[in-house]
């Protein structure tokens, strides 16, 4: 099942003109340091500042992807990023009901991540998120929630890393949900088979949780 990891920036007009310079300097609304944390309409937020970051991977890292070229990024504004995958709890309360059915590999509970979304369902999210944070007067009209770009989400992810994954060069299933055997020869450790509630396991460096398991999670 997919997830929505929700993200919190500047709304802009096209995706063309995301991460355009422009003068947001002064905007109370902003974090001050990498991993600050606020919550807008329920949803617990995370830091994520401007910045330069190396996208992709090099051709000798293990089990790179065709097509994982490395190209430079520059990211002009920061962006507040979901601390944890929405949830089941999140989506009932703002959409009213699930939008697919439960698995086996994805339980009922209002701490599991919702599950079973396509790419309209997340967007509609996003958007009905900003419509009652702009209401309820948490959140700046300038501002509104929508899904990061595939840079913003690596860029979270690394959260100021430069190797193969946030907590190293290797990976085991102590430090995130997902199968198979660990990454690069890493300690193992117990495997679920299963989506877990999230914040199960540690964050990165800017405080957010399962960005390398648990669920698919859309950009």
């Amino acid at each position: 099942g997919f997830t929505v990891l929700a993200v919190l920036t500047t709304a802009v007009g096209t995706p063309d003109s995301y991460g355009t310079k422009s003068d947001i300097s002064g905007d109370p609304f902003l974090g001050k340091k990498a991993g600050d944390e606020t919550i807008v309409a329920g949803v617990r937020l995370c830091w994520c500042p401007p910045g330069r970051f190396l996208m992709g991977s090099p051709r000798g890292e293990p089990e790179r992807r065709p097509g994982e070229n490395q190209v430079e990024v520059t990211l002009s504004r920061g962006f507040w990023m979901g601390k944890y995958e929405t949830t089941q709890g999140d989506w009932r309360r703002v959409m009213g009901s699930l939008p697919g059915e439960l698995t086996a590999e994805l339980p009922a509970g209002d701490d599991f991540p919702v599950g079973n979304v396509n790419f309209a369902e997340a967007e509609a999210f996003c958007a009905k998120l900003t419509n009652l944070a702009h209401e309820s007067g948490e959140l700046p009209e300038d501002w509104a929630f929508r899904l990061p770009t595939e840079a913003q989400w690596e860029y979270a992810c690394r959260a100021g890393t430069t190797t193969a994954t946030s907590f190293g060069d290797r990976l085991s299933s102590k430090q995130a949900n997902f199968r198979g055997k660990p990454y690069n020869g890493a300690e193992p450790g117990p495997s679920l088979g299963m989506a877990a509630k999230v914040g199960s396991y540690p964050a990165n460096a800017w405080g957010l949780h399962d960005m390398h398991g648990n669920s698919y999670e859309w950009c």
